[in-house]
């Protein structure tokens, strides 16, 4: 899995003032895993951290193809929006919803 999208949409986000306000006084953890490969993005009080550290306090799980994950993380394609033939999610709907928004408004 090739994370160079979501380093690149972090950078996106930091540029962006307006989305700050999603972020505040928030706390969550979502893990990518593609081919047996993971990559976490971590939302800690307004901070954006992306690292490969395998965690099990993973609020939000997404399991696609790399291509997929591209997509998601370009703002391309909504991450809702994704056939269920070609991801897996778990995870609350309010946090998934969060990471979509971030995505997508970032694009």
């Amino acid at each position: 899995m090739n994370a160079k999208e979501l380093y690149a949409w972090l950078e996106r986000v930091e540029k962006r003032s307006d989305l700050g306000p999603l972020l505040k006084d928030r706390s969550l953890l979502v893990s990518f895993y593609s081919n047996a490969e993971q990559v976490c993005l971590e939302i800690d009080n307004g901070k954006l951290f992306v690292h490969n550290r395998k965690d099990s306090n993973v609020q939000v799980m997404v399991e696609a193809d790399s291509y997929t994950l591209q997509l998601i993380w370009s703002g391309e394609m909504k991450l809702l929006k994704v056939p269920t033939h070609l991801i897996k999610m778990n995870g609350r709907y309010k946090d998934v919803l969060l990471i979509e928004a971030l995505f997508h408004l970032s694009a």
